[in-house]
């Protein structure tokens, strides 16, 4: 059985995200589906890291529909056509020395086109950060 977590241990509102996430660095979906896509080439193209009984760490694109789905998930939600975008938006972002990794990705993942719905979707922002600056 799995322990239920109380508010108190763990609230996104707080960035409270839990133990598991203390040393975590979050992610873009971008930056995931560009590594998947990466992934898959690689698989394609049966180069290194892969091998014929199912792909890197068991993780490959033919037999897996984790991988497929997941393929399916970041190419339908990348808010970013090309790869040197979401590195651009990631490297002005890491300028914000204020914002936790969580926050950055939130902001790249959810592209707010006001700083009332940012602060909306993502609550620890709210005295942090000037809505002119956002």
């Amino acid at each position: 059985f799995s322990q239920q977590r109380t508010p108190e241990e763990e609230d996104a509102t707080y960035l409270k995200l839990g133990s598991e996430f203390n040393s975590a660095n979050a992610l873009f979906i971008s930056e995931v589906y560009y590594f998947l896509r990466q992934q898959q080439e690689r698989k394609q193209n049966n180069q290194d890291g892969f091998n014929d009984s199912g792909g890197m760490n068991g993780f490959s694109s033919e037999s897996n529909p984790v991988f497929e789905k997941s393929l399916a998930y970041c190419e339908k939600f990348n808010p970013f056509r090309s790869e040197n975008a979401s590195k651009e938006v990631r490297k002005v972002l890491a300028e914000r020395t204020e914002l936790q990794p969580y926050e950055l990705a939130q902001l790249a993942n959810l592209l707010c086109d006001t700083s009332d719905r940012a602060k909306a979707l993502i609550p620890s922002l709210q005295d942090k950060i000037d809505d002119d600056d956002l």
